[in-house]
């Protein structure tokens, strides 16, 4: 019997991103309210005025223009005029000057807060039946990042030095913990590619709370050492890893 492949997990979720996109005004707004928005702003300490491109109109007009076939800022100040209009609010500058400017001024840490938020919410709402054994499983990997090749990058995230100068792309690590039956990320860290206290573990020594008691960590077996393991332990964290090759079995 001959049986279906099974369509790949980013067709589905690409398929949501353009239905998303296709429809009118901010649909954002119906995922992320605009007083979470505002709350993780004052949590941050970055005040804010009432005006047009508030913390939650800009972030939310963010979103929807890196989803946009055409990723403009004039398209994308141009979805926010009918948004406007559609809710009868006064019009404003078709001009793309102000809303690079709010988008400079949103806190680099928003959208991390807003992230583990999110995740959160996501997580407490997962049905049962996709707990495995009613415990959540959380799970903790590590990848790295390309970005543009700018003297800005560069500077705070530099290549290998294996890299002849003039070649290659900035590096970024990061390490995610996310919650397997939601997949919502629950908990990041950046850092730069080499350099002490970059590595996978000591960036996943800054997601502590991200667990919590009754949890089983899953991870691969570079995070296989004492110290995390009896982290986790100390924390009512049961962990799930492969042995790593220069560790000993007791």
């Amino acid at each position: 019997m001959i049986l279906p492949t099974p369509h790949p997990l980013a067709r589905p979720v690409a398929d949501d991103c353009r239905a998303l996109v296709a429809q009118p005004g901010l649909p954002f707004a119906d995922q992320i309210p605009a007083a979470q928005i505002h709350d993780a702003c004052r949590g941050l300490g970055a005040p804010f005025r009432d005006r047009v491109y508030t913390p939650a109109v800009t972030l939310l007009t963010f979103l929807h223009q890196c989803l946009d076939p055409d990723p403009s800022c004039r398209q994308a100040v141009s979805r926010l005029l009918a948004h406007r209009a559609a809710l009868g609010l006064p019009d404003c500058s078709g001009d793309t000057g102000a809303y690079c400017k709010a988008r400079r001024r949103l806190p680099e840490g928003l959208l991390r807060a807003l992230a583990r938020r999110t995740g959160r919410g996501l997580m407490d709402n997962a049905e049962g039946q996709w707990l495995w054994k009613g415990r959540r499983v959380k799970v903790v990997d590590g990848t790295c990042l390309s970005m543009p090749d700018t003297p800005a990058n560069q500077a705070e995230y530099p290549q290998p030095a294996k890299i002849a100068p003039g070649l290659g792309f900035p590096l970024l690590r990061l390490v995610v913990v996310f919650c397997l039956s939601s997949g919502a990320a629950l908990g990041a860290a950046m850092g730069r590619y080499q350099g002490k206290g970059t590595g996978e573990v000591s960036l996943f020594r800054g997601l502590g709370d991200a667990l919590e008691a009754g949890d089983v960590l899953l991870g691969d077996r570079i995070y296989c050492n004492y110290w995390d393991v009896a982290r986790a332990r100390a924390r009512g964290v049961d962990v799930v890893m492969r042995l790593h090759p220069g560790r000993k079995k007791v």
